[in-house]
């Protein structure tokens, strides 16, 4: 369950700036930060990195 519903955040931050901002601004990246230690399962933790990702991609803010 935790798979789909990350990996359903990782494709809407993918596809909609403002989703990607709105998980930035609101702490979506701690929160996931604080999931991933305790996760045992690595197809939820290969989710949260790709969730991680798009957000970095799409938000202005945190390009290089």
């Amino acid at each position: 369950m935790r798979e789909n519903s990350i990996s359903i955040l990782a494709a809407l931050a993918l596809r909609n700036v403002e989703v990607s901002n709105e998980l930035r601004a609101n702490g979506g990246v701690d929160q996931l930060l604080e999931l991933m230690p305790q996760e045992t399962c690595g197809k939820v933790l290969r989710q949260c990195c790709i969730l991680i990702r798009n957000i970095a991609v799409r938000n202005q803010d945190t390009r290089v």
